[in-house]
């Protein structure tokens, strides 16, 4: 969030503003770097990992004893932490046969004509509750990843 556009490689560019001409970044992009990321910080992940839940997991993080999906959002319009409260069922959807904690990570394309929000206010936990008293209730830890960005000058 400190290093600024001269500063970011072609595959960071993604977190600031286009140019006149270009589009706005896919999630494509984020998953690429998140996972980038964590393989270089020497965990063991996997991108796009079938069979999990029935379905395919943006990001697995594997660990000796459980794993962790990570769901991988862009968000163009509405990015505030009740808005991005409907990609939860996804998210805690892969957390059928592990633990009951997964991870959301959200790229923020909302206009910035201001300052971005702090790491901070970026992170948080939200609890699923279980649509049955019976069953596990489930948490998220969703990052919203501030997207579009300026410069401070160019506010």
């Amino acid at each position: 969030m400190d290093r600024g556009r001269d500063k970011h490689t072609k595959k960071t560019a993604y977190l600031f503003a286009p140019k006149p001409g270009e589009t706005l970044p896919h999630e494509i992009e984020l998953q690429e770097d998140l996972h980038d990321y964590l393989d270089s910080a020497c965990f063991e992940v996997q991108m796009e990992t079938i069979d999990r839940s029935g379905g395919r997991a943006d990001i697995l993080v594997l660990f000796p004893e459980f794993s962790i999906v990570i769901e991988c959002k862009r968000e163009p319009k509405k990015a505030e932490p009740e808005d991005l409260k409907r990609y939860l069922g996804q998210t805690v959807a892969y957390q059928a046969s592990g633990v009951t904690l997964g991870m959301l990570a959200v790229l923020d394309l909302t206009p910035k004509p201001h300052w971005f929000p702090n790491l901070r206010d970026n992170m948080w936990t939200e609890h699923v509750p279980a649509p049955d008293s019976r069953q596990l209730d489930r948490w998220a830890v969703v990052v919203r990843v501030p997207g579009n960005r300026t410069t401070p000058h160019d506010m």
